[in-house]
This record gives C-alpha cells, sequence and structure tokens, in this order.
C-alpha cells in the first residue's frame, strides 16, 4: 500500500503558516535533511520567539526518551508565550511500548503546544503511521533528483542574488553532488569568489567547488599509498557522509590513479610540468602535491588499484552489493 504525502518546501510551508496556519503535531520527514531541518526551523520560528525559547521549547531523543516524559512537556503550560514547542527526533527509534500514549495524546493535543516529530522515514505499512497520518500534519523531503535539483540550486543562487552562466551549474551539481548541505556551502564559497558580478561562472566552479571533492579523494590515495586503513576508513566515512556516491568515489579513485600512473611514466620522460600537468589533467593548483603523491606511490600498487577499482566498479552496475561495506572492504584488505 502506498500513501500520498505533502511534499512542502520550506517557503511554501513560510507562507502556509503566514496564514495563521499552524498544526498542534508536525510528522516531519526526510531523508532530504537539509530541507526537513530547514522545515523544522520554520515552524520554530513560527511557534515561539527566540528570546523566550529558554523557557518554552523541550527537545527529546526518541532512542532514549519515554512517552511520558515528551508528554509531560507537551502540556505543560508556556511561559509568557502564546504557545509552546516540543521537539522528538528520531521517532522510528521511539519503543513499540512508547507508541500508543504518543498516539492518543494525538487524538487530543494540548492547543498551546506544537508537537514536532523528525525522522529520515517510518515503515508505511504500519499502524502507528497509519494512525499517525490522520492525525499529525505530515511534511516529507525526499531527495531532490535532476531537473528538480537543479531547479532547487538555481532557486537558492537566485535567493543570494547570483546567476549560473551556462554550463556552470550542472559542473556544480557533478563536482559537489547531490547533497544540499554541502551544495550550499559551496554556493556560498562561489559567491565571495563572484563578488559583486552577481555572476557564478565555470571557472569559479572549477577552482572552488571541484577542489573539494578533489581534495577529499586525494587524501583518500594519499592514506591508500601510506597503507594507513584507519585515517583512509575516515576519509572514507567523511566523503559518504557529505553525499558523495559510492560509484562516483570508485570512479574519482580510479581516475586518480591513472594520473598517477601518467605523472610517473612523465617524470621518468622528463617531460615539462606544463606538459605534464596537461597530460594527465591535474589542476594546477594541486599539482606539486599531486607529483609528491605520484613519486611516493608505488607503480605496480597503483596498477593493482585500477584492476580492483574496475572490479569494484562491474560490481556496483551488476549486482545488488551493499557499496560502501565493498568499498570498506577494499580499503580493509589493501
Amino acid at each position: 500500500m502506498s500513501f500520498h504525502l505533502d511534499i512542502v518546501p520550506p517557503g511554501a510551508l513560510e507562507q502556509e503558516l503566514t496564514h495563521g496556519h499552524l498544526s498542534p503535531a508536525y510528522l516531519v520527514l526526510g531523508p532530504e535533511t537539509y530541507l526537513a531541518h530547514q522545515a523544522v526551523e520554520t515552524l520554530r520560528r513560527s511557534t515561539i520567539s527566540a528570546d523566550l525559547a529558554a523557557f518554552n521549547e523541550s527537545e527529546f531523543d526518541a532512542s532514549s526518551s519515554t512517552a511520558a516524559e515528551i508528554l509531560s512537556a507537551a502540556r505543560t503550560v508556556p511561559m509568557m508565550s502564546p504557545r509552546r514547542l516540543v521537539l522528538v527526533k528520531d521517532l522510528h527509534a521511539l519503543p513499540e511500548t512508547e507508541r500508543e500514549p504518543l498516539l492518543e495524546y494525538l487524538s487530543a493535543p494540548f492547543e498551546r503546544c506544537v508537537l514536532i516529530l523528525t525522522a529520515l522515514d517510518l515503515d508505511r505499512r504500519t499502524t502507528f503511521f497509519r494512525k499517525l497520518k490522520e492525525k499529525a500534519r505530515i511534511l516529507e523531503y525526499p531527495k531532490l533528483k535532476s531537473a528538480a535539483l537543479e531547479r532547487w540550486v538555481a532557486d537558492y543562487m537566485r535567493s543570494r542574488g547570483y546567476t549560473a552562466a551556462p554550463g556552470a551549474l550542472k559542473l556544480l551539481l557533478e563536482a559537489a553532488g547531490t547533497d544540499l548541505q554541502t551544495l550550499v556551502n559551496e554556493i556560498e564559497k562561489l559567491a565571495l569568489f563572484a563578488g559583486t558580478s552577481g555572476v557564478i561562472t565555470r571557472e569559479a566552479v572549477d577552482e572552488l567547488a571541484g577542489a573539494s571533492r578533489q581534495r577529499g579523494i586525494f587524501e583518500l590515495i594519499d592514506a591508500l599509498g601510506r597503507r594507513d586503513s584507519r585515517a583512509a576508513l575516515q576519509i572514507l566515512a567523511s566523503l559518504l557522509d557529505a553525499g558523495e556516491a559510492p560509484l562516483m568515489i570508485v570512479t574519482m579513485m580510479a581516475r586518480h590513479y591513472r594520473q598517477i600512473l601518467i605523472v610517473k611514466e612523465m617524470l621518468e620522460n622528463r617531460r615539462k610540468p606544463s606538459e605534464i600537468s596537461e597530460a594527465a589533467q591535474v589542476p594546477g593548483f594541486i599539482f606539486e602535491a599531486f607529483v609528491r603523491q605520484a613519486r611516493s606511490i608505488d607503480r605496480e600498487f597503483a596498477r593493482a588499484m585500477c584492476l580492483k577499482l574496475a572490479e569494484t566498479d562491474r560490481r556496483f552496475k551488476s549486482t545488488n552489493v551493499d557499496t560502501r561495506m565493498v568499498l570498506e572492504s577494499l580499503i580493509c584488505t589493501l
């Protein structure tokens, strides 16, 4: 059974709240955590004033809180404020025994409290979810893809007073990935780079947005070259947590090792730095560091990694595997 939920951008939610449509209970679902967080912040601003938040806001983690604690806070009369706010994070972790009291409260919620429940997702087949759907205003924020993602990025740029030059937006998405928080961070850097021109160019994206991804892969390869699996696993986790796709990491690692082999060969042939940089397509801002790395990594190790990464790429594309686990296993076996 499938459910249609409201997918409401924070801007539209803010407009809705401006007209006084504030519900006593909200369920905010991811998995797009940036938009979900923005929605929670919008609800917070509409519920309580910042100067009274310390007296009228309670926050709970569902995995370590009881329904009695949550509902006690929800039924508390606000201090010098029309309403109070109670935020419950990770609702999916709420024990089964604590769910019925919460549903009972939602049947007759305290009118002077706004209860916000958040989760990456919930099992839509459960009775708990079906009852929540009847009693709470549900706001869902799925991951944005392709055209919708491009529109969102373009809109965010316009909200900051900038537009993207032809090709710059797609290049930004290729360089920074699809995680909205990462994209916002990169756009803020690009805005500083663009200054008063109001235009974010391809050159700016190449110089800034591409650098952070390249740096992460560079550091990962460096750790692998030192056979430091602990550091490599930490860097891999940072890349994945930042929204980098496992297949993209494999692709970039393979490209990096191919570049290392090209650089090593051209160094042996005493080619000019400009020729090496152009042939290997190594950005100028990391060229010297790249050459040092290429000198330190064994040629046979680089070739072996190219073969292993090609096999990993094939597995990702042809079989249903836990991509994160496969990458971690690859690192641990080196």
